[in-house]
């Protein structure tokens, strides 16, 4: 393995939050960038346990360009207020809007489909007044990396990809340019450090493959090509596929696997599993994965991960904590389970499984178990079939549902039945009240307490603001916001049908 001097001091590091369904693997992760390397005068090590060719494939990367982003004569922009942030995103068909916390200011920012992450959690930098997202079209061309300043309303635009290695008109289905691009679009293909001076993304600027990069945010404001590039390092090279990148909390490592193959449903042609060290500047080959999916849960320490394995037989499986420095493995939970939540703070992991999947393999049990400190005591919250657990980082609680019964868990290991319109998830606020959107309505209310309907008509994307004072929703007239305690809704986005949402903080 070969190793990267730097020119430059990193300070790097990441929060992660996950939840896994029983479903084809769709790894997500949490969820950062670095200094300076010429790609003239280093050899990178390979994303993959094959040996990286005598000369890698290196290019003129395309330029980053820094734009403004104009928003439409007719649409109001931001009040003043909106200065101070935070600012909430909501993700449309065709691009993407902006407002204040109170619900007021709305102006568009992105006038294009946004293609990637498919996690939007994983579009905000933890502070800064950044966003990062992919746009690209329908048969994934043109895929371009762009982060988003707030209020300015400021882009960066990175194309990932180097027309040598784009997507054709003629490009079939399994060719590598494909496998390539699908690698950006459809798992998550960037991570931000959580000081939000760093963006880790995957991209095809010097390769035919999906390749590890970072960004410093220092190079925002650059405003040459020749200046911009400075902020880029290439850490990767090799034959496989880049995924999913992930940063430990102390900024060191830069988690991340590779594919062979995404395949076209059962799973993955897994490469291995890889660590870049910024200390070192050396890439860490961790595993040998089975073929199917390997899912990043999080971090429980600044060099141990949580990480399941999925295949189509019996879907997730095989819980485990991988330690970077000594290799050392400890198994949470060996069975099958149909998903898992983990909260990065306490590091409590929720496992949820049902009968058939405990009869899948062996070490597996049906209900729903939480392992304080990611174990090994756990705690039993019921034996019921569960499903759907969830961590939601605002309200700091998870959910999981039964076949009749929705469930809330704290991260002390208590757990109660929440009064609830229907089977569905709630959201929670940070002062504890619960929203849920549903076909029926809009519902508000709190672990012990019934929920009142505020709303009557179908609803999605239940959004509450960080103070908890402020619920925003969509329905088919557009974006409604309604404020604490009365809750009387108000439409604040005509015609804006939100898809997806997050908070940007200054």
């Amino acid at each position: 393995m070969k190793r990267i001097t730097f020119l430059l001091p990193l300070f790097l590091a990441l929060a992660c939050t996950t939840f896994t369904p029983n479903t084809s693997p769709t790894p997500s992760d949490a969820t950062s960038p670095l200094p300076v390397v010429d790609p003239s005068e280093e050899t990178l090590p390979p994303t993959s346990t094959e040996p990286a060719p005598a000369t890698p494939p290196l290019g003129t990367p395309p330029a980053a360009s820094l734009t403004e982003t104009a928003a439409p004569a007719s649409t109001p922009l931001p009040t003043t207020s909106s200065v101070l942030g935070p600012w909430l995103v909501i993700i449309t068909p065709d691009g993407a809007w902006v407002l204040n916390a109170d619900g007021t200011g709305i102006a568009r920012v992105v006038s294009a489909p946004i293609l990637a992450p498919q996690n939007t959690f994983a579009m905000p930098a933890p502070r800064g007044g950044f966003a990062a997202f992919i746009t690209g079209d329908s048969r994934l061309r043109d895929l371009t990396l762009h982060i988003l300043t707030l209020p300015r309303n400021l882009t960066r635009t990175i194309p990932l990809v180097a027309p040598d290695y784009a997507v054709q008109t003629d490009t079939l289905p399994g060719d590598p340019e494909l496998e390539a691009a699908r690698a950006l679009v459809e798992l998550t293909s960037l991570a931000w450090s959580p000081d939000g001076n760093l963006l880790a993304f995957m991209g095809m600027r010097e390769g035919p493959t999906s390749d590890l990069y970072t960004f410093a945010m220092d190079e925002f404001w650059a405003v040459t090509p020749e200046d911009g590039e400075e902020g880029f390092t290439r850490w990767t090279d090799g034959p496989s596929q880049g995924i999913l990148p992930s940063w430990s909390p102390d900024g060191r490592y830069i988690l991340h696997a590779g594919v062979n193959t995404l395949g076209t449903g059962a799973g993955y042609d897994m490469a291995g599993v890889w660590a870049a060290d910024t200390q070192t500047g050396e890439v860490l080959d961790l595993y040998a994965p089975n073929d199917g999916a390997e899912i990043f849960v999080g971090w429980l320490d600044a060099q141990t991960f949580l990480v399941h394995s999925w295949s189509p037989v019996c879907g997730n499986e095989n819980l485990r904590a991988f330690d970077i420095e000594t290799g050392e493995v400890r198994v949470l939970w060996e069975g099958a389970f149909n998903g898992v939540a983990f909260d990065p703070g306490s590091s409590g992991v929720l496992i949820t499984s049902e009968q058939f999947l405990a009869d899948c393999m062996p070490g597996g049990q049906a209900g729903a178990v939480y392992l304080p400190a990611g174990g090994p005591a756990s705690l039993m919250l019921t034996d019921q079939d569960a499903f759907i657990p969830v961590w939601d980082a605002t309200g700091q609680v998870f959910f999981f549902r039964t076949s009749d019964q929705v469930f809330a868990a704290w991260p002390n290991g208590f757990a109660n039945v929440v009064p609830a319109p229907g089977m569905s998830l709630p959201s929670a606020s940070v002062d504890g009240k619960f929203v849920w959107a549903l076909p029926s309505g809009v519902w508000v209310g709190a672990a012990d307490k019934e929920p009142r309907q505020i709303f009557s008509r179908p609803a999605s994307l239940p959004v509450w603001s960080p103070d908890g004072q402020y619920l925003f929703f969509v329905a088919e007239e557009g974006l409604f916001v309604a404020h604490a305690p009365d809750f009387v809704p108000e439409l604040v986005g005509e015609g804006v049908f939100g898809t997806g949402a997050f908070w940007v903080r200054p």
